[in-house]
């Protein structure tokens, strides 16, 4: 899994500015993250899970609400999960 992080600040990596690759370490993190959130919404079944909760566990890990967001929309934008209003649910 190769990403980029957005970050704050200058860069000397060649990249512009805001922008920094992710390391092997930080991509096997999301990796689990992406995974850990697939399987609570899969939990959650034909009800859905409602984003408020998930986000409310995420940030007791300390996520905050711009990276809640980005991680669930890029899970949609994937297909691994649908959007109904505040609701998520696994494909």
């Amino acid at each position: 899994m190769n990403g980029v992080l957005y970050t704050h600040g200058q860069q000397s990596s060649g990249l512009p500015k805001g922008i920094k690759k992710m390391t092997e370490q930080q991509a096997k993190a999301m990796q689990l993250i992406f995974s850990a959130v697939i399987e609570s919404v899969k939990a959650a079944g034909s009800l859905g899970a409602p984003g408020g909760i998930i986000y409310a566990a995420l940030m007791t890990q300390g996520c905050s609400l711009g990276q809640f967001q980005s991680l669930m929309s890029a899970l949609v934008r994937t297909g691994k999960l649908t959007q109904e209003g505040d609701l998520y649910f696994a494909v």
